[in-house]
């Protein structure tokens, strides 16, 4: 028994005095120069161990390490790459020779890494990874050629640490080629008995800046791996912090994760609050989330989020948004709802779909889309309004191309139907095709609500002294999209114009509008326009051609200006163009012309035998009749040529022929003081009769001169009488010519007898006469 227990005791008592003789014998600080010799040998930076190295063998092997330095290379801006005032770890001995490889705590304080990049590109770090002396390779390449050839793999070693500290570290990184800074500081990490397939407690905070961005974070958490370091867990997750840069301040914030582990489902939370752009926000999330075992596949179910901000002049109640699943490749339904206010104006809406997004994140749908709920402000139209959607739309991340295909948007009463496309660029190419049952402009606009006063409030001040204000329209939006498309209307209202079947084919482009066709049919007739609208002046310019056929006038007036003058069936051509949107300028520059004609109408509101009935009684002296009950002027047919040149009117070949009157008409109306002076010449080919008085036959084959004049509001009607005491004059001048002549003939025969000739008698009348006249 003696002699077994020296056999067991011998073996360790070596070891303890081998241990003692080396603690005794051996001082590790001589060691110190041999390490500083060698970095400055093999990086050409200056090691600095203030110090002492301190050994421990039993029961653990390990070393402590004072304050210790390792310089920069010359031309940083920190002396130090790094710097760390204490370093200490330990390695359990017994448990080695069972291939376990415990390991005390590892002990880190102070350290301070700075990792630089100048402009030119070199770095601190190059000193790490410069080409190998020949020495140095000779030695590496005589290590390679001697060592030993690969056995077989050994049995895996166990691991387990008792703790690690990190206290007050620092990593500062400057990169100026790339004009980035970041640095991290107050690192602080404590890891407390790690094992495989057990449970670690881990706690870590730090603060630091990333160029203009400030951030602060705190946690604790549990993480556990395995031995192959093939399956890794967290739980109990708890991190908060802040966070900061201009115009953005996250004033605090905090996850919390119950489990996570490869390929199942963890409970995650957040919430957060701060400032962002002046508007105070607030928000919280509960979703769960799953990353599988290939590191590449994500999927999110069950998510709920809830948020509010709130500003000077942003006010949202409640942002939330509810999915059901999400994963690429994989539809998922969503429901997102807003209720908030912004500049006056309240939005509660309500929004559905199914979301997919492709596996290779290059395509984004929204299939069976639906919005619903109510805007409402003073700003809208209509207040409240109902807004219902119902699309689909797609978006191509590599193409930057959205389709949309618009089953229903509806608007109140109004509603629109189609497809959009859009490309996304320097300049959005936008492409669509509408189609609307009904459009109400004037619901849309107010038109036809404001009262007389202010209408006429409005034209009277529409005179230059408003101009000297007044700038052109800012048309610059023409030139940053290309928009071409088609819009169908059925019924169209607008100024109270009633039109059906309306088709338009607009484009915009390099700053100008160009309206290639307007057809439409309107009041029994139609009507087919286009225009160009060119923007890219300082002016704007326009072209404006149209052609309505077949019209009823009187309808259309009724509607359009409540107004019944003319009646009968319309043919208008129109050809304008013109410089300016500025209202008075619009009128000053617009130039063109209007071709018109009427077939079987009327003028009502003026009586043209009544007029000349009247008048030509108080030319002549005579009682003047009692006026109609009923004033209007029947015609067969009517034309008009109208040239428009710098805000006047000339109105030239107006005809109008009717079973009593021929009218030939011209003159000037300016369109810029809305007035008129036109001159209608009035022929009489019937009887007045039957146009309410008696006939006036010695009016026939008189030309009767009708003269218009003043605003267009209130036209004054009157006869020219010193034209027509000129033809009167005329015409009775030579009936007295006549009579003169045929008794001036009689008398001469009766003096001369039958010496004179018819011809004679003739010849010697003619010059009496004409010498009396």
């Amino acid at each position: 028994m003696k002699k077994f227990s020296l056999i067991i005791l011998t073996p360790i008592l070596l070891i303890v005095l081998a241990v003692a003789a080396l603690l005794l014998f051996v001082d590790p600080n001589q060691f110190k120069p041999l390490i500083v010799e060698q970095t400055k040998k093999h990086t050409q930076l200056d090691l600095t161990i203030e110090g002492d190295i301190g050994w421990k063998f039993f029961p653990s092997i390990g070393f402590t390490l004072g304050r210790t330095t390792l310089s920069n290379p010359q031309g940083f801006s920190s002396s130090n790459m790094l710097s760390v005032d204490e370093v200490g770890l330990d390695i359990s001995v017994l448990p080695l020779l069972d291939k376990e490889l415990q390991v005390g705590n590892v002990t880190l304080k102070g350290a301070q890494i700075y990792l630089e990049t100048k402009a030119d590109g070199s770095s601190n770090l190059d000193v790490f990874t410069a080409p190998a002396t020949e020495e140095t390779a000779a030695a590496e390449q005589a290590s390679t050629e001697t060592a030993p050839a690969e056995t077989a793999p050994a049995e895996p070693w166990t691991i387990s640490l008792q703790g690690a500290n990190i206290e007050n570290a620092l990593l500062e990184i400057k990169d100026d080629s790339a004009g980035l800074y970041t640095k991290l500081e107050k690192v602080n990490l404590n890891v407390a008995s790690f094992e495989f397939d057990q449970w670690t407690p881990v706690t870590f905070s730090f603060e630091g800046v990333n160029n203009e961005q400030k951030f602060a974070i705190s946690g604790q958490a549990n993480a556990k791996t395995n031995a192959d370091f093939t399956d890794y867990q967290i739980k109990d997750v708890s991190v908060n912090g802040s966070f900061s840069q201009p115009d953005f301040d996250l004033q605090k914030f905090e996850l919390n994760l119950d489990q996570f582990a490869l390929g199942s489902f963890a409970n995650v939370k957040l919430t957060a609050n701060g400032v962002a752009a002046g508007n105070k926000f607030d928000m919280s999330t509960a979703l769960q989330a799953k990353l599988e075992k290939d590191l590449k596949t994500f999927a999110v179910q069950e998510v709920a989020l809830q948020a509010s901000l709130d500003g000077p002049e942003l006010d949202v109640e409640r942002v939330t948004l509810d999915l059901n699943r999400f994963s690429f490749g994989e539809p998922g339904t969503f429901q997102f709802g807003l209720k908030s206010k912004l500049a006056d104006m309240t939005q509660n809406l309500v929004a559905s779909g199914n979301l997919l997004v492709d596996e290779a994140i290059s395509k984004v749908s929204v299939n069976s889309l639906q919005m619903n709920g109510t805007v409402e402000g003073k700003a809208l139209p209509q207040t409240p309004m109902s807004i219902g959607l119902e699309s689909d739309l797609s978006f191509d991340l590599n193409k930057s191309h959205l389709d949309l295909v618009l089953a229903k948007l509806a608007l109140n009463d109004l509603q629109f139907d189609g497809s959009t496309q859009v490309t996304l660029a320097d300049i959005p190419k936008v492409r669509f095709k509408l189609h609307s049952p009904e459009i109400n402009v004037d619901e849309w606009t107010g038109a036809g609500e404001q009262a007389p006063a202010e209408q006429g409030a409005a034209s009277s001040g529409s005179g230059t002294s408003g101009n000297q204000a007044a700038t052109e329209p800012d048309l610059s939006a023409l030139k940053t999209v290309d928009v071409a498309g088609t819009i169908t209307i059925d019924k169209l209202t607008a100024s109270n114009t009633k039109l059906q079947n309306v088709f338009t084919n607009v484009a915009i482009k390099d700053g100008v509008l160009n309206l290639k066709a307007l057809k439409a049919r309107l009041y029994q007739g139609s009507i087919d326009a286009k225009a160009v609208l060119n923007g890219k002046g300082a002016v704007p310019a326009y072209d404006f051609d149209a052609k309505v056929t077949g019209v009823k006038v009187g309808p259309l007036l009724k509607d359009v200006a409540d107004n019944e003058m003319l009646e009968g069936t319309g043919n208008i051509t129109v050809d304008l163009k013109g410089k300016s949107l500025i209202p008075e300028k619009l009128k000053q520059n617009l130039a063109g012309s209007i071709n018109m004609t009427f077939t079987d109408g009327a003028v009502n509101g003026i009586n043209v035998a009544q007029i000349i009935r009247t008048n030509y009684a108080k030319f002549k002296g005579d009682e003047v009749p009692a006026e109609p009950e009923v004033k209007k002027t029947d015609f067969s047919s009517m034309s008009a040529n109208v040239k428009l040149n710098k805000g006047v009117a000339n109105i030239s070949s107006v005809k109008a022929q009717s079973p009593l009157l021929r009218v030939d008409a011209s003159g000037q109306a300016n369109y810029v003081q809305e007035t008129m002076n036109i001159l209608a010449k009035t022929s009489i080919v019937g009887s007045l009769e039957g146009q309410g008085g008696k006939s006036i036959d010695d009016l026939k084959d008189l030309t009767l001169p009708l003269r218009a004049e003043g605003s267009w509001a209130q036209p004054k009607f009157s006869l020219d009488l010193a034209a027509l005491q000129k033809q009167e004059l005329e015409r009775n001048k030579k009936k007295l010519e006549e009579k003169a002549k045929k008794e001036a003939e009689r008398g001469i025969k009766k003096l001369l007898g039958d010496k004179a000739s018819d011809e004679d008698a003739k010849n010697v009348t003619d010059s009496l006469l004409k010498k009396f006249f």
